[in-house]
């Protein structure tokens, strides 16, 4: 067997040629396969700088729709600022008016009702002048007819009352021989007790009346029992001297029931029979009338003395 040392040349250069042909193929394919992919990238890179252009030109435009975009939302921006200072302008004074107005309403509200206390207040006050209008006009009835009743009893009964240490009653017209002579009995009034002072011509159970008069508060029905009392003394010839002083007024102190009600038949006896006998409410004036002073019967005594029929019968016969 022969070596490859010992193998002809021709052999050797036939292989060799071989080889390079083959190299030759495989390279120019190669190469053509490069040329195929230079000229496709090539196309591309000229289609990417195509495009790349035309998206220049479109970035171009949008740049500059960018900036019309821009500026037209800045004046946006401006306007919306604008369009918001006036609202909170509008939000302010709108508040601003609805406080004034909730403030005017509470005024109005508070002079609505200041109006309607004052209406009320004057209505009060025009019903108050109108009854002290018709009091006033009553008054001045009640005092002319007070006037009347005073010297009705002054003409008719000889009748009078006096203050001065106490109140002292004074009866003429009982002695029909001698109708000026002058009968009286004082009393006084301390700590809610009548007192006896004087009594001229004494009358023998004089002290029992008076307790009873302490008892019962009947004014009225102790001055109707003394008159007939005088008149019993003057039949029987005892005559009035001067005001003598009762012999022991401190035994015939007697302490007062409670005042008894304007209802009761002794109330209604005093106010309709003897006006101007004070009643429990009104017999302080006992203690403080001075002397000399007359004490006049009441505006209601008088009213109540001029209702009376027995009166009325008496005064116009």
């Amino acid at each position: 067997m022969q070596t490859r040392a010992e193998e002809p040349i021709h052999v050797r250069m036939a292989e060799l040629r071989l080889a390079c042909e083959r190299e030759i193929r495989f390279q120019r394919e190669r190469a053509s396969l490069a040329a195929s992919s230079f000229r496709q990238s090539l196309l591309s890179i000229r289609s990417t700088a195509e495009e790349t252009l035309a998206n220049r030109e479109k970035l171009g435009k949008l740049k500059d729709n960018l900036k019309e975009l821009q500026a037209d939302l800045e004046e946006s921006l401006a306007v919306k600022t604008c369009k918001e200072a006036k609202h909170t302008g509008s939000a302010e004074s709108l508040s601003t008016t609805v406080a004034r107005t909730d403030q005017l309403k509470k005024l109005v509200l508070d002079r609505r009702t200041r109006r309607d206390e004052y209406a009320a207040v004057i209505s009060q006050q025009l019903l108050t002048l109108e009854s002290l209008e018709e009091k006033s006009n009553l008054d001045i009835i009640e005092k002319q007819d007070m006037e009347d009743a005073i010297m009705w009893y002054n003409k008719v009964l000889g009748f009078r009352a006096e203050g001065g240490e106490g109140v002292t009653f004074i009866f003429n017209k009982i002695n029909s021989k001698n109708p000026d002579e002058g009968y009286a009995f004082t009393i006084r009034l301390e700590n809610d007790v009548y007192k006896l002072l004087h009594c001229d011509p004494y009358v023998e159970d004089i002290s029992e009346l008076i307790e009873e008069l302490n008892k019962n508060d009947n004014l009225f029905e102790l001055v109707r029992i003394m008159r007939e009392k005088f008149q019993a003394a003057a039949l029987n010839g005892f005559l009035p001297t001067t005001m003598t002083d009762y012999p022991d007024s401190s035994s015939v102190t007697v302490s007062s029931p409670p005042p008894v009600s304007d209802d009761s038949r002794s109330g209604t006896l005093i106010k309709e029979s003897d006006p101007h006998l004070p009643t429990k409410e009104g017999r302080c004036g006992l203690q403080k009338v001075t002397r000399g002073q007359s004490v006049a019967p009441s505006p209601q005594s008088i009213s109540a003395m001029r209702r009376s029929p027995r009166l009325m019968a008496k005064k116009f016969p």
